[in-house]
């Protein structure tokens, strides 16, 4: 799996952006990619982008909260944002990074009455913001979206179940593996040593991410280390050979030694 470099090596899709910068063909290209209207035409995308409202956002400013009503959903078009949960013991817990073209927050109309997480902005840059109301006009008006929301409905129960089976099936390190990969394709940063996580998660996160314990975690890591998959650093975990965490993730063949999880 590549990580693709911008300019002074930082990934592109955590270039900085503010409001002025979310220009109508930023709005639409990213608009198309996302998994709610990448299928419409033209045309319905510009009525999509026409119910949005471009909102400034900045580093550290809380969109979104777990437990509100779901009320507004959100396009990235430029900077990132991170959805975290808090733990009984009130820390926050990373579960993912959202990049331009990807989507948070929900909808009643999408299946869920309160949000799942919060919402914090990384990078500043652009968001996209769909109402419940200017959600709804796009059902009735907008052909396509209906169906879309649909799919995407069925996607998201597809993934919590495929998640559920990972869970049972998969040996701790094709899980750890899995995890770091995704957060490289998105916040990756290629360097002479290897791929930095620009946003990088502590063991604790990655134990919650994947459904394991943090002891889990640290003695694989320990391998991972003797093994040069990864370094760890006080900056969070350095990825030293894609290829061989990509093949624990694909097959967990020597994982099947390590822990359960």
């Amino acid at each position: 799996m590549g990580v693709t470099k911008g300019e002074g090596g930082r990934a592109p899709h955590l270039e900085e952006g503010t409001a002025g910068h979310c220009s109508a063909a930023v709005r639409l290209e990213v608009l198309g990619r996302t998994t709610l209207f990448r299928t419409l035409d033209p045309d319905a995308l510009r009525r999509v982008n026409d119910g949005c409202r471009a909102v400034p956002a900045e580093p550290g400013e809380t969109i979104l909260r777990e437990g509100e009503p779901a009320e507004r959903l959100f396009v990235v078009a430029t900077g990132a944002v991170k959805l975290v949960r808090h733990g009984a013991d009130g820390k926050a817990v990373l579960l993912d990074v959202i990049v331009p073209g990807e989507w948070f927050g929900s909808l009643g109309a999408l299946g869920d009455d309160a949000y799942r997480h919060d919402a914090v902005v990384l990078r500043p840059g652009c968001l996209l913001l769909l109402s419940a109301e200017a959600f709804r006009d796009l059902l009735r008006e907008v052909p396509g979206v209906a169906e879309a929301a649909l799919d995407v409905t069925a996607q998201r129960l597809r993934e919590a179940q495929g998640a559920v089976r990972s869970l049972a099936t998969l040996p701790v390190e094709g899980r750890l593996a899995a995890t770091l990969l995704q957060l490289a394709s998105k916040v990756g940063r290629e360097g002479p040593d290897g791929v930095r996580l620009e946003v990088a998660p502590t063991q604790v996160d990655l134990a919650a991410m994947t459904g394991t314990s943090f002891e889990s975690v640290s003695r694989v890591f320990a391998r991972w280390r003797a093994r040069g998959l990864i370094a760890t650093t006080p900056e969070g975990p350095l990825l030293r050979d894609l290829a061989g965490l990509a093949a624990l993730a694909g097959e967990g063949d020597l994982g099947q030694r390590g822990d359960p999880g």
